[in-house]
């Protein structure tokens, strides 16, 4: 079995999960800074959440309707990190930034998720992206049973967005009230 901890390059893994009143898309990248330590190396989370609360009898509906709180940033491993840690993470995090910006010049923003979760994983260097499409599906699973790609600009470039597009689709028809009334 293929574990996590078996990879040296950048890769990726994307899950979908939630409860019944929100929904989120996960995307982890590993291996995108040198450590020692698969561990204690920094890793970049990708989220975004659907879904509301219902606060006295109001509720937020466009916070039903789309992935909304898109948010990408370097953490830890690891329940504290060290100086040196936290300076990888800088230089990390400014090449990334680098990278989406000229993203941006060139296709403009991101007008869904899954095109802006496509960027941060391109823009990562990220050698293969696995997918967990089973809602609520777990870190514990065998990597090569899951579908996977080879972000590019090019080729499998779209079958990725296209991955992450079907995910978010998934996550909308699970929280959308639109999506249930219409069923």
């Amino acid at each position: 079995m293929t574990g996590f901890d078996e990879f040296k390059t950048p890769y990726a893994f994307v899950k979908l999960y939630g409860d019944r009143q929100y929904g989120h898309i996960e995307v982890i990248i590993r291996n995108i800074a040198f450590s020692d330590s698969i561990w204690r190396s920094p890793l970049v989370r990708v989220t975004c959440q659907i879904g509301t609360s219902d606060w006295g009898g109001m509720t937020m509906e466009s916070q039903r309707e789309a992935p909304y709180a898109w948010h990408h940033g370097i953490e830890g491993q690891s329940s504290a990190m060290t100086l040196s840690e936290l300076e990888v993470s800088v230089k990390v995090m400014r090449r990334l930034e680098k990278k989406l910006d000229k993203m941006r010049d060139e296709l403009g923003a991101p007008e869904t998720f899954s095109e802006y979760a496509s960027r941060v994983i391109i823009a990562s260097g990220v050698e293969i992206a696995f997918i967990n499409d089973n809602f609520g599906g777990s870190y514990h699973c065998k990597l090569e049973d899951l579908p996977h790609r080879k972000p590019s600009y090019y080729g499998e470039k779209g079958k990725l967005r296209s991955d992450l597009a079907g995910i978010e689709a998934d996550l909308i028809s699970r929280y959308s009230r639109k999506q249930k009334q219409a069923a």
